[in-house]
């Protein structure tokens, strides 16, 4: 057998190889995820002292979100080990993350206070808001208890007379029930749950 045929030979032999395992090449499908809102039953008169100051005629508007860095990405973040997160690969949001953010506090602070217009950042800049609340988050992930840990600094900002009317930092820690990525993300939901009704509750005291 010449060079030639040898090469020839060969060539084909390593497309038959890669052909028969390009199975193990294929990448794992990944799997998307949504924040949600979710429906608070902890207690009807929370909702109803709420009600007792709806202003219905004002326009509130939810953004920007800051994520610290590490939070700027598409794949979710879980932990493996006390100083460690792991970015799961093929575990992935759906959405930007500060997007999806934006419109679960959105859709909960309307819940609760009823408010006629919530808008989502960005919104058109002829429009005059009575509120704008920015959220500065830190930290969103399971923490080494099994905990989501929600810490967001976050300020409501009177537009109207051009003031800062509250800024606060808030700690919030959720359980996660079990140890799916579904679990966390539940888990998550009901700190950002937590979340808006600290931010509602500073409202009720202002007033």
């Amino acid at each position: 057998m010449n060079k030639i045929s040898f090469n020839s030979l060969s060539v084909c032999i390593l497309i038959f190889i890669f052909f028969n395992s390009g199975c193990s090449f294929v990448s794992k499908p990944a799997n998307f995820y949504l924040l949600t809102p979710i429906a608070d039953n902890s207690d009807k008169s929370h909702q109803q002292k709420h009600e007792s100051f709806t202003k219905e005629n004002w326009i509130i508007g939810v953004g920007p979100i800051a994520l610290a860095k590490h939070l700027q990405r598409k794949q979710i973040i879980s932990r493996t080990h006390i100083k460690q997160l792991q970015i799961e690969e093929f575990e992935r949001w759906a959405e930007e993350l500060d997007d999806n953010i934006s419109s679960v506090i959105s859709e909960n602070l309307g819940t609760l206070m009823n408010t006629k217009v919530i808008l989502i950042y960005p919104w058109n800049e002829t429009i005059n808001l009575d509120y704008q609340i920015e959220i500065n988050i830190r930290y969103f992930t399971v923490d080494e208890n099994n905990n989501v840990k929600l810490i967001a600094v976050w300020s409501i900002l009177d537009t109207k007379n051009n003031k800062l009317f509250h800024i606060k930092r808030s700690e919030i820690i959720s359980p996660v029930m079990g140890n799916t990525i579904n679990d966390q993300i539940n888990a998550q939901n009901q700190a950002l749950l937590d979340l808006r009704k600290n931010i509602a509750n500073q409202f009720v005291n202002e007033e």
